[in-house]
């Protein structure tokens, strides 16, 4: 039984945000795309974020090929370029990965944990969930919250945050331009953490305009798009780099001979700043050159994972008493029937 969940993944790690916004658009009714996935499949549920577009569906025919592309209109070889493809229990850990926040670009942001419920909230009222998909989406928000709960995995945004404002205070006076690059939990973090220190100039620039705005409504700064990346960093005194980008953002031609700021703060995971520019900054860190950083990661990350196996495995054991009551009931109807049988021909 648990061969029949099949998840399709599209994320930071692989697809870049032009193809996540692209199938995010491309599918913008998730309700009419639930019940058309409904149509072929026991249960669908739809997870679209700012860092993945997955899908999560159950089907009776564990042998069946999904071909992903007829739901898109769009080749097979853009899903093979990037898309992750999963069944069976490979399929459950990614989700309760996932949930646990382990998944993410900043091991622990607690955003994904809501959207993890609310994708499967949506599906449930729609009817679009099967037992076998609700308690999958159930075990992974269980998993979320004990991870956030018995580990040390919210204070890891919170620790980088403080780690790099304390670079900062060392290497720009309060009336110096700090721009912050992203909109995310982190940069939410550096940004109203610089405020109270005391920083009246930040800026934030980002590619998601909403969240930015926001971000910056709430800091009390401007907000800039991203085609002003480069003149927003070649003004500012020091950045902090903080995006899912999969691939640097800041890069030598991006910045065309233009200034740099004379400290960086690079959080991102993988690295926001590619390596020529990181040599000619003057003051460079990243999470592995903040003080305890890589530490306390190795620490949250250890208890965290166990906490995704045992939760693994108790959803692994449920499934397989579920397959057995059903293989009973199976056969407990075919020896009633085989006696109504034998009785008739009595």
């Amino acid at each position: 039984m648990l061969n029949r969940i099949h998840c399709i993944s599209f994320s930071h790690k692989r697809a870049p945000v032009e193809v996540r916004e692209f199938l995010a658009r491309r599918r913008d009714d998730l309700a009419s795309f639930r019940a058309e996935l409904c149509k072929r499949f026991e249960g669908a549920v739809v997870l679209s974020t700012c860092g993945r577009f997955e899908i999560y569906v159950a089907t009776q025919n564990v042998d069946q090929y999904i071909a992903w592309g007829d739901f898109f209109g769009i080749d097979a070889a853009f899903f093979d370029d990037y898309a992750v493809c999963r069944a069976g229990q490979s399929a459950v850990e990614h989700l309760l990965m996932v949930a646990a926040g382990l998944d993410s670009p900043l091991p622990g942001e607690d955003h994904i944990l809501g959207q993890v419920r609310d994708a499967f909230l949506a599906a449930d009222e729609q009817g679009a969930t099967d037992p076998l998909l609700s308690a999958l989406f159930r075990a992974a928000i269980a998993c979320g919250r004990r991870v956030r709960r018995e580990t040390g995995i919210r204070q890891l945004a919170t620790s980088y945050a403080t780690q790099s404002i304390e670079i900062l205070n060392g290497h720009v006076s309060h009336d110096e331009s700090v721009a912050i690059v992203g909109s995310g939990s982190l940069a939410h973090e550096v940004a109203l953490g610089l405020r109270v220190c005391g920083h009246r100039a930040i800026e934030i620039v980002s590619r998601h305009e909403q969240r930015g705005r926001d971000l910056a409504k709430r800091v009390g700064c401007k907000w800039h798009g991203w085609n002003e990346l480069a003149q927003r960093l070649s003004v500012a005194r020091a950045a902090v780099c903080c995006t899912a980008a999969r691939q640097p953002i800041v890069t030598k031609d991006v910045m065309n001979g233009l200034q740099l700021p004379q400290c960086i703060v690079d959080l991102g995971m993988p690295r926001n700043v590619d390596a020529v520019v990181r040599e000619r900054c003057a003051a460079f860190f990243d999470l592995e050159s903040l003080p305890g950083a890589r530490a306390l990661m190795s620490d949250v990350l250890e208890g965290a994972k166990k906490i995704v196996a045992q939760e693994s495995r108790r959803y692994l054991d449920w499934s397989k008493r579920r397959v057995a009551a059903h293989e009973r009931l199976a056969q407990g109807a075919l020896v009633n029937r085989k006696s109504i049988e034998q009785g008739a021909a009595a």
